[in-house]
C-alpha cells in the first residue's frame, strides 16, 4: 500500500522561480498545474490511510483472539459430545480467558462479552477456575 502511495509522489521538487514577474492570478494558475499543489493532500491521504491501516490490523487482531475463545469452546463442545472431552481442554479455554481483554471496539466487545459468559459458565460446570 505504501508504495503505491509513493509512488503517487513527485521524483524530485520543482524548482521555483522567485522573480516578481507573475501577478498573484498567473501564479496561482501555475501553482494549480504544479505536480506540488497536491502534495499536501497525498501526504493527508497518505497518513490517514496508514491510521485506518493500524485501526483495521488491531481491529482484525481483537477478533482474531475473540475468535479463538469461540473455537476453543466449540471444540470442547464437539468433544463432550463425543465423550473424548480432556482436562488440557478445559484449561486451554481457563487460559483463554485469563489472558483475554476486552476489545476497544464497541460491536466486537460485545461479542466478547458473550463468548466470555459462555465459557465462564463452562467451566464452573467443571469447577475450573479462570
Amino acid at each position: 500500500m505504501a508504495k503505491v502511495l509513493l509512488a503517487g509522489l513527485p521524483k524530485a521538487a520543482p524548482v521555483f522561480d522567485a522573480t516578481p514577474r507573475e501577478t498573484g492570478a498567473q501564479a496561482q494558475a501555475q501553482a494549480a498545474q504544479s505536480p506540488v499543489a497536491n502534495l499536501p493532500i497525498a501526504n493527508v491521504q497518505m497518513l490517514v490511510t496508514m491510521a485506518v491501516d493500524g485501526a483495521n490490523a488491531e481491529r482484525r487482531k481483537q477478533a482474531r483472539d475473540t475468535s479463538k475463545g469461540l473455537d476453543k469452546l466449540e471444540d470442547f463442545h464437539r468433544a463432550v459430545l463425543k465423550g473424548e472431552a480432556t482436562p488440557g481442554q478445559l484449561q486451554a479455554i481457563a487460559d483463554w480467558v485469563a489472558q483475554s481483554e476486552v476489545p476497544s471496539d464497541p460491536k466486537l466487545a460485545a461479542i466478547f462479552r458473550d463468548i466470555d459468559v459462555r465459557v465462564r459458565v463452562e467451566l464452573a460446570k467443571y469447577d475450573v477456575q479462570a
